[in-house]
């Protein structure tokens, strides 16, 4: 009897969503996403890859792995509000240099990637990289992290040899490529 009831249980478990993705009433209506500040919401919405017949009963681990593989993106969890929504957490890479690409400026992230964001579109008040360059990043991320204020006073950043020369209001600070709290 145990055996059964479990048995019987188990089978509801997995066939209750199956049953229950077909039903209009769970159908996606809504998408609620949180902890956007750089990408477009409308990239969101396309990874997850919803179409008229997506139910909140669909495979959200592969939803959450589709926003995960966007540029841009260090993490995201969906979450399904019942009886129509979706709830989505993204946590987006944080720039922290403007460099030039191309004929324009790209924003830098904290190992030199180019992150795919518009600097037009969200006006960042970051330091101008002289390239995109893994080690100027990471000076940067470093001062940031430590030094707050002083990153806010920072104009420019370049290489020279190992090292990376900061451009604070007329001065220059000289850094190591493995900058510290100390330094």
């Amino acid at each position: 009897q145990v055996l059964g009831g479990l048995g019987i249980a188990g089978l509801l478990w997995y066939a209750a969503p199956q049953l229950l993705r077909r039903l209009e009433f769970f159908r996606i209506r809504r998408v609620e996403i949180a902890g956007l500040r750089y990408l477009d919401p409308a990239k969101i919405v396309s990874a997850l890859g919803l179409d008229t017949r997506s139910s909140v009963f669909d495979d959200l681990l592969a939803a959450g792995s589709g926003l995960r593989a966007l540029p841009g993106v260090q993490s995201a969890v969906v979450r399904r509000r019942l009886p129509g929504t979706l709830e989505i957490v993204v946590e987006e890479a944080v720039p922290v240099a403007l460099a030039p690409s191309g004929a324009s400026m790209a924003l830098l992230d904290s190992s030199g990637r180019i992150l795919p964001f518009d600097p037009a579109a969200t006006a960042p008040d970051l330091p101008i990289a002289a390239s995109a360059d893994r080690v100027i990043a990471r000076v940067l991320t470093s001062v940031r992290e430590h030094d707050p204020v002083l990153f806010g006073r920072i104009d420019a950043a370049r290489r020279v040899q190992d090292d990376v020369v900061l451009d604070v209001g007329g001065r220059r600070l000289w850094f190591g490529p493995a900058a510290t709290a100390e330094d």
